[in-house]
């Protein structure tokens, strides 16, 4: 078949013989040149599906996504043994290394609200008052308002004589992540629960707010 008869390809109006010669000279200083595929190549997965799945989810995740993320029964059992996840409560586990706030949180219904939000964001701080003995939660509605006998037996020791305010929202409940409630939503709980803790935090947020501008 002479090389004539070969389909033209888009763009070149004529193939000659010099397509078919091969090359044998070079520039040797193209080959200190970044190659074109640089910054397309990703570095293989290393990680499993349960820990790339806590960290699609900020580190509390529910048995369903679990599941949809390939963690089938036997794996999760497994994983709990081994405390490379911990069981928050019945369908929400976290990884081993969650903060104790959170996971109390969890442990009664969903994520910090209010001033225990406000620290988690760092607009509050324990200069701003006694907050050790206090963890604000965020509820859904539709939640169960008190939780069961097991859930309570496996409160952390740290738990004891703490004061739990559940604060029963669905909208609040989704406005941040799963570790806390937005900040914005944060404040407007203080300012009903705590005013004056939410005043400080919102002369913090406008100083923080005031300092990044240049």
């Amino acid at each position: 078949m002479h090389f004539q008869d070969e389909p033209t390809p888009p763009g070149v109006r004529e193939i000659t013989a010099a397509w078919f010669e091969p090359v044998t000279e070079f520039d040797e200083d193209e080959l200190l040149d970044e190659p074109p595929t640089r910054g397309l190549h990703r570095e293989p997965e290393t990680r499993r599906p349960h820990e790339r799945a806590l960290k699609r989810f900020g580190g509390v995740i529910a048995t369903h996504e679990l599941a949809a993320a390939g963690v089938d029964a036997m794996s999760l059992r497994y994983l709990v043994a081994r405390r490379e996840l911990v069981r928050l409560r019945k369908g929400w586990f976290s990884g081993p290394s969650l903060t104790s706030d959170v996971a109390l949180a969890w442990r009664i219904g969903g994520p910090l609200a209010c001033v225990s939000a406000l620290m988690h964001h760092g607009l509050v701080t324990a200069a701003d008052g006694p907050l050790g003995h206090e963890l604000h939660v965020a509820l859904r509605t539709n939640t169960s308002r008190m939780p069961g006998r097991l859930t309570v037996a496996e409160y952390p020791e740290s738990a004891q004589g703490q004061l739990i305010v559940r604060h029963w929202s669905t909208a609040a409940y989704f406005s941040g992540d799963r570790l806390a409630v937005s900040p914005d939503v944060a404040l407007e709980q203080a300012r009903h629960c705590r005013p004056l803790l939410a005043r400080r935090a919102r002369a913090r947020e406008r100083a923080n707010g005031d300092a990044a501008d240049p």
